[in-house]
């Protein structure tokens, strides 16, 4: 999979408020069906709603959520590289074909910007304008949801309501923010591989990791449920960005996952190398 950049326009936003807005639709993302079709929508959060993270198509119709999955850890990757965080539009490739789009930036504001620029042909001003409606008219479309660091609460698919809650304690060795903000996409893209609902019976690791930073999930519980699933993982890997970030201090974090008043699982974030299990 690759991507071109169609369009950049100077108005600045800023990288942590990109990366944060990338987890949150990569979280969002990862707890659906990853080989289904996810609709055109818009990710934010309340902390930062700028970037706004859109889902945009040519063909005005959703694609697939692998493909988004992916394209947000390539198009995030292209704004950190660039050193400079600006309105971005990009084209996800598959085989060379295009497949869909992600826009970092204000939509409205974006198809203003393009209605001004010579290079802009009335084509492509007219495909943004549908996606635009498409994103707004669309059922459940727009995704607009808070960054909460430690309680979780959500409703997961064909389960009964759940609380998930995660307390969070720093502990070791200080590791680079970058180093942080690789290992937890690579741990989102990975999860989002497996059923959400998938019970995780022993220690798990991602298969690819970032080199100086380690990810490792342990499940705490046996029978009866709740059970330590990839689903708590997601969410618990996306409340360490925002708790990291809060707090502007990255060294070596550990998390606890409760789940309806039981402690399932753990999470670690770690210099040293961590034990890589699938399952």
């Amino acid at each position: 999979m690759s991507y071109i950049v169609d369009y950049q326009f100077p108005i600045l936003f800023g990288k942590d408020a990109a990366f944060l807005n990338t987890i949150e639709a990569m979280k969002t993302l990862a707890v659906e069906d990853f080989e289904g079709i996810t609709p055109l929508r818009t990710f934010r959060t309340e902390t930062y709603p700028q970037p706004a993270i859109s889902l945009t198509s040519p063909a005005f119709t959703g694609f697939k959520r692998e493909y988004a999955i992916y394209g947000l850890l390539m198009a995030f990757g292209h704004i950190h590289l660039l050193g400079v965080a600006q309105v971005t539009h990009f084209t996800l490739l598959w085989n060379m074909q295009p497949v869909g789009g992600i826009l970092f930036g204000d939509i409205n504001r974006f198809a203003q910007e393009l209605d001004q620029r010579t290079n802009a042909t009335t084509k492509d001003i007219a495909e943004l304008t549908a996606t635009i409606k498409q994103i707004e008219t669309g059922t459940n479309q727009t995704d607009i949801t808070s960054s909460v660091t430690h309680t979780l609460t959500s409703n997961l698919t064909d389960l009964s309501s759940t609380n998930l809650y995660v307390a969070f304690h720093y502990f070791g060795d200080t590791i680079a923010k970058v180093d942080m903000m690789i290992s937890i996409m690579y741990v989102l893209v990975q999860a989002a591989r497996r059923p959400a609902n998938r019970r995780i019976l022993g220690p798990w690791g991602p298969a690819i990791q970032d080199e100086n930073c380690k990810f490792d999930a342990r499940s705490l519980v046996s029978n009866p449920p709740p059970f330590f699933t990839f689903y708590c993982v997601i969410q618990a890997v996306a409340a360490a960005a925002n708790f990291l970030f809060e707090r502007n201090i990255y060294r070596e974090l550990s998390g606890l996952i409760r789940l309806d008043e039981v402690t399932v699982g753990k999470v670690v974030l770690q210099a040293s190398p961590a034990i890589i299990e699938t399952s």
